[in-house]
C-alpha cells in the first residue's frame, strides 16, 4: 500500500512541477511558490487515491506563504498551517487556508469552496478559517 501511495504521488507531484519536500509512511509532504498548482494537484492526488482500492482516502491541508528551508526540509507558520489543516481534513477532502482560498476564488473559478469553517487548531491562539474545496460538479 505504502508502494503504491508513493508512486502514485510523487508521480503526480512530478507531473505539476511541485517538489516533494519528505515522505512520513502514508503522507507526503509538497511544495510550489504557485496556489493554483497546489490546488490542483491536491485534487488530482485526491481523485488517484479515490480511484485506487488499495489506498485509503487522502486527507489533505494547504497553505500558503513564505517558508524556511534548511537541510532539505521547510519550516514555518504556514508549514505548521498546513500540516494542522490536514489533520483536521476529512478523509478524502481538502482544506486549505483563507489566503489560499481568496487568490483562487479572484483569479479562477475551476474550484467550488465551502465554509469558511472556524477551526480551532494546536499552536494557533485564535480559530483558523479554513475552507473546503472541489472541483465543480
Amino acid at each position: 500500500m505504502i508502494d503504491a501511495f508513493e508512486s502514485t504521488a510523487y508521480d503526480l507531484v512530478a507531473v505539476s512541477g511541485a517538489s516533494v519536500v519528505k515522505r512520513m509512511g502514508d503522507a507526503v509532504m509538497f511544495m510550489t511558490p504557485a496556489p493554483g498548482v497546489a490546488c490542483e494537484l491536491a485534487l488530482d492526488l485526491v481523485d488517484a487515491t479515490d480511484a485506487d482500492e488499495r489506498l485509503p482516502p487522502l486527507c489533505v491541508g494547504l497553505a500558503f506563504g513564505p517558508v524556511i528551508v534548511r537541510g532539505g526540509d521547510v519550516y514555518g507558520p504556514f508549514v505548521n498551517l498546513a500540516a494542522r489543516l490536514c489533520a483536521a481534513a476529512a478523509p478524502g477532502t481538502i482544506v486549505v487556508a483563507a489566503d489560499v482560498e481568496s487568490r483562487l476564488r479572484r483569479l479562477t473559478d475551476r474550484y467550488r469552496f465551502a465554509g469558511p469553517e472556524l477551526l480551532t487548531l494546536a499552536g494557533f491562539a485564535e480559530t483558523v478559517p479554513a475552507f473546503a474545496v472541489a472541483r465543480p460538479t
